[in-house]
Parts: C-alpha cells; sequence; structure tokens
C-alpha cells in the first residue's frame, strides 16, 4: 500500500532536507551534485557526475536505496556493489535512522 499523503509529503521533507545538508557547494554542482527521489515506498539516492568528455552531460551512480517493509514495520536500507547489484545494509524502525547510517558510512559502502 502507498503512503498516505501525510506520510509521503513528510518523508520527502525529510529526505530534500538530507540531500541539502549533504549536497556540495553551489559552484561545483554542475560537475558533482548529489539528488534523492521518493517513489512509491521505496527513496534512492545517487549522485549525478558531469562525464569528463562532454561535460554538459551528466552520469549517475546510485548511492543507497532506502525501502519501506510495511508487513515488517522498518525501513530496509541497500547499498549498490560494485557489480550493479542492490545489497542489504540493515534494517531500521525509523527513516531518520537510516539517512544517519548513510550519511555516516561507517563501512565505506555508500560513498567509497
Amino acid at each position: 500500500m502507498p503512503f498516505s499523503k501525510f506520510e509521503h509529503a513528510r518523508y520527502n521533507k525529510m529526505l530534500n532536507t538530507f540531500i541539502e545538508e549533504l549536497r556540495p557547494p553551489a559552484n561545483i554542482r554542475h560537475e558533482l551534485d548529489i539528488e534523492g527521489e521518493l517513489t512509491n515506498q521505496t527513496i534512492e539516492i545517487r549522485e549525478s557526475i558531469a562525464r569528463w568528455d562532454r561535460p554538459t552531460e551528466k552520469q549517475y551512480r546510485s548511492v543507497a536505496k532506502i525501502t519501506y517493509v510495511r508487513t515488517q514495520q522498518c525501513w530496509r536500507l541497500y547499498w549498490m556493489r560494485a557489480s550493479g547489484k542492490w545489497e542489504k545494509y540493515d534494517a531500521f524502525y525509523h527513516l531518520e535512522q537510516a539517512l544517519e547510517a548513510v550519511r555516516k558510512d561507517q563501512y565505506g559502502c555508500f560513498w567509497g
């Protein structure tokens, strides 16, 4: 079941606040930036990087995926392996905890 309008707005606000705190300075955002998107019950965080050979085009690298599992009432956090497959990182009861795990990146899974 999708989020209610209230839940969607609340989680989108949390995501936007998180992204704004991590974004690089405005003068280099055309080269490197961080984006996030809430679709259905999944949040995806990714880097957008200007291509070296065509700086006007962007490449995207997925950093983290956070999915709400309603039956278990938890947020599952995943990281992208070099193989291009999502690997489960951990489960959290609150979205704030999952976002904080991405920010801290204790094991170097998200930001390298």
